[in-house]
């Protein structure tokens, strides 16, 4: 039995392991061409994260007004939208240029959902072979 829990923790790894290299498989083309296909309101959620950010960057934690963005028009946007997921994009934006941020912020949701899927179907059938098939 010991054994066996040994192994399934080795085994669980390698998936999850699988799943950074897939996520890292899959972005690393967009991230190494440096470039953004923007489509529908995509422009809309990099200003937002572009506000965050230059708030951070001034001291302030909360952003509830755009006022370095949409051409400074105090557009209260963020009253109404959430955007606790934008703030590890807008701090990623500290290390990295705006479009490496949001390829690395993209990949880190990709493998979370991986992750939490295999997690989620290994608890409802027991086997991490049927877990991954049935992803």
């Amino acid at each position: 039995m010991k054994f066996r829990n040994k192994k399934q923790i080795i085994i669980n790894s390698l998936n999850v392991l699988s799943f950074l290299l897939l996520s890292y498989c899959y972005l690393s083309f967009f991230i190494n061409s440096g470039k953004l296909q923007v489509i529908s309101d995509g422009s809309f959620h990099f200003a937002r994260v572009e506000e965050i950010f230059n708030n951070l960057r001034q001291g302030h934690l909360f952003t509830f007004i755009a006022t370095h963005t949409f051409s400074h028009s105090g557009n209260g946007s963020f009253l109404f939208y959430p955007s606790v997921y934008l703030y590890l994009w807008a701090a990623l934006r500290f290390i990295f240029n705006p479009v490496t941020a949001y390829y690395i912020w993209i990949g880190l949701f990709l493998f979370l959902t991986l992750t939490i899927s295999y997690v989620c179907m290994l608890s409802l059938v027991k086997i991490s072979t049927e877990a991954i098939y049935l992803l």
